[in-house]
């Protein structure tokens, strides 16, 4: 587990403990880069903003922080096997690190926000966000579609949710009907205001209060 890493912006108009906190979940998917770009664009306040980037690596899981071909490459020369399994995941560990920091400049010159980099593991990523999300106290939570099944197996994670704001955001080729239905789902579950982002990633397609 990498320890967070935090980033002063220098000349930042408030103070760190007034700044909206927002969680954006990233597991390097194309929807979890549509994801931030948007709050690039559209979520991010200048100068008001802290943002925790947060990662959750699965061991059984760990293509999408690879080139197919390392990955391939880390199977041939057995490196999965139980004494070298601690390395390889270090390896991952950094090369999550390597990708979030340069999110985090990113965001860090485009918004005068500070960032703050976590970088976790486990077999559960659902409830391990949860619990970051809750210790952090987060204002905002931006996860893909896929981050709905993480309400409906954490009651108490929902109950927080009811005093922050949700963000789900979608790919773009997800169609309007599994869109509409995942809006439905999501307002039943966290009975709170919803943003579920729009096709074409620039206005949200539905609100719910």
């Amino acid at each position: 587990m990498s320890l967070p890493t935090d980033y002063d912006t220098p000349g930042a108009s408030i103070p760190l403990h007034e700044r909206r906190k927002v969680l954006i979940a990233f597991d390097n998917s194309p929807t979890a880069v549509k994801a931030y770009k948007w709050c690039l664009q559209k979520l991010l306040v200048p100068g008001q903003d802290h943002v925790l980037l947060t990662a959750v690596i699965d061991p059984d899981r760990p293509k999408q922080w690879y080139e197919p071909v390392s990955i391939e490459q880390a199977v041939e020369e057995e490196l999965f096997m139980e004494m070298n399994m601690r390395r390889r995941l270090r390896e991952i560990e950094e090369n999550t690190q390597a990708i979030l920091e340069d999110i985090a400049r990113e965001i860090r010159a485009a918004t005068a926000a500070t960032t703050q980099i976590v970088v976790l593991s486990g077999r559960a990523p659902g409830p391990i966000l949860c619990k970051c999300a809750e210790d952090a106290r987060v204002d905002v939570l931006v996860v893909g579609t896929r981050g709905l099944s993480i309400l409906k197996s954490n009651s108490g994670f929902r109950q927080r949710l009811l005093r922050s704001q949700f963000q789900v955001c979608r790919h773009r080729r997800q169609d309007r009907q599994h869109h509409r239905l995942a809006a439905e789902e999501s307002a039943k579950i966290c009975g709170q205001s919803l943003y579920l982002l729009g096709s074409d990633w620039k206005r949200p397609e539905g609100v719910f209060q």
